[in-house]
């Protein structure tokens, strides 16, 4: 697989993106109760605010470095677009306090109209409740595990305490590498590196601005 069609690839699958500040009205009972050190709001890591945009600083690969922005936002759905240089890609995120959820992504997007309620067009698990270390969850994309939540990271946009570490596994391409998404609380994704062999390439946030 060369280069280019790589990291389209990549561009393509993954798909960082950035808490709410809802609050789980829900809890457990005690009959439900979750471990200890789980997290269980998953909005509170997928910044989702509209207008609010991240910049992403690249290593690796031209495509590496990225803007991500929230176009549009209705009740529990998010239109967010990544746009790396080579193509911009739209997506839509359906959103719980138990999951995030890619519902559709669509490549060489260049205008700004809501695809909300476009038809879905994948059902890709983005984050699960709850967060803890060796949880696991699996789409028909990736399969999924809870690496860390409490990683401390240092990115040009700063230092990040109590960061959760993912690892994202193609089931498409057993030969692509291994994928790793850094989610901040109250930021978002803040870091995402895919690993194979000895190539690497990293995105690390270097700016975030909340209109």
């Amino acid at each position: 697989m060369n280069i280019r069609k790589l990291l389209i690839y990549l561009f393509i699958s993954l798909v960082l993106l950035v808490g709410c500040d809802k609050k789980d009205t829900n809890p457990p009972s005690n009959g439900d109760q979750l471990p200890i050190g789980s997290i269980t709001d998953m909005t509170s890591y997928f910044y989702t605010e509209q207008n609010t945009t991240w910049e992403y600083q690249g290593t690796g690969n031209e495509y590496a470095s990225f803007t991500r922005k929230v176009l549009h936002r209705e009740n529990n759905l998010v239109q967010i677009t990544d746009n790396n240089g080579g193509t911009i890609m739209a997506m839509v995120f359906r959103l719980s306090p138990e999951e995030i959820v890619k519902i559709y992504a669509e490549a060489e997007f260049y205008d700004d109209r809501n695809i909300l309620t476009a038809q879905p067009n994948r059902q890709e698990i983005i984050l699960k409740s709850p967060l803890q270390v060796g949880a696991q969850w699996q789409d028909e994309i990736f399969k999924s595990e809870v690496i860390s939540i409490d990683e401390k990271i240092e990115v040009p946009a700063g230092k990040y305490n109590d960061v959760v570490k993912i690892k994202r596994t193609s089931l498409k391409d057993k030969d692509s590498g291994e994928n790793y998404e850094y989610y901040a609380k109250g930021v978002g994704l803040v870091m995402r590196e895919y690993i194979s062999g000895d190539f690497k390439v990293t995105s690390q946030l270097k700016a975030m601005a909340k209109q």
